[in-house]
């Protein structure tokens, strides 16, 4: 997995610190036959972002004060920001897998896709990411440099050390959460800024499966009727990621 490290926050000031903490806390307060994610370990089906209401949003404090507690303004709100990362995290499980290299054509096909749902500055950012780094606006375990064989493979290292050489198995996936924050934008406005927190499962060449969550946020604005992205998006992996070796099947 790889997280994208956004150039332009649009003035939200110690959002990524205070994300952190929600994440922490999270669990108290979401044509071409395509290669489909197995139940790892005797998982329950994953549940999708799509799927996700967002009529049960966590607001945070800051929220109120600034928007007021009436779901019929957050509803919208959650509800666009979820649409943008079910297409992040739901569409391609082919492109999480090792060896995955992006085409033009991948590239197209997110464009189209993420175009209506951000505004002017977010997608150049993702035009630009692609430009210059390959980068595609979705979840990847592409790597831009390739192993000692030429190959492109992508090893992930846990804090403890181990490592998680990815597989030909795609990730797998469970939606946990959605929170709703304000923060101020360059001019000092409070604008609404959406966390998705997603659960991850990848296969380990190494054996075992690698588990942890990434938080993947971005704040938004309103264009005629719509919500969208505004300016960029982070996503970041929390602190925590191990590799579970019980009860492992992968025959």
């Amino acid at each position: 997995m790889k997280a994208h490290r956004t150039k332009r926050t649009v003035g939200v000031v110690g959002l990524l610190a205070a994300l952190v903490l929600t994440a922490s806390g999270c669990s108290t307060a979401p044509a071409k036959a395509k290669p489909q994610p197995v139940a790892i370990l005797g998982q329950e089906p994953q549940k999708k972002v799509a799927d996700y209401d967002p009529a049960t949003a966590i607001l945070d404090p800051e929220w109120g004060p600034a928007f007021g507690e009436d779901r019929a303004v957050s509803t919208p709100i959650a509800a666009a920001g979820i649409k943008i990362l079910s297409a992040m995290f739901d569409e391609h499980p082919e492109y999480t897998v090792e060896g995955f290299v992006p085409t033009d054509a991948n590239w197209n096909e997110a464009a189209a896709r993420f175009k209506p749902l951000v505004d002017g500055a977010a997608f150049q950012e993702m035009e630009t990411e692609w430009t210059s780094t390959k980068e595609l606006p979705v979840l990847t375990s592409y790597g831009s440099g390739v192993d000692k064989d030429g190959e492109h493979t992508y090893t992930f290292t846990t804090e403890s050390g181990q490592p998680c050489t990815y597989t030909a198995e795609p990730y797998a996936t469970n939606m946990e959460g959605v929170s709703l924050t304000a923060r101020p934008d360059e001019s000092g406005t409070q604008v609404p800024v959406f966390s998705g927190h997603v659960t991850l499962a990848v296969s380990c060449k190494e054996g075992g499966i690698l588990r942890g969550q990434m938080v993947t946020w971005f704040p938004m604005t309103k264009v005629g009727d719509a919500w969208l992205m505004m300016g960029s998006y982070e996503s970041y992996l929390t602190p925590g990621f191990k590799i579970d070796t019980s009860g492992q099947d992968r025959g």
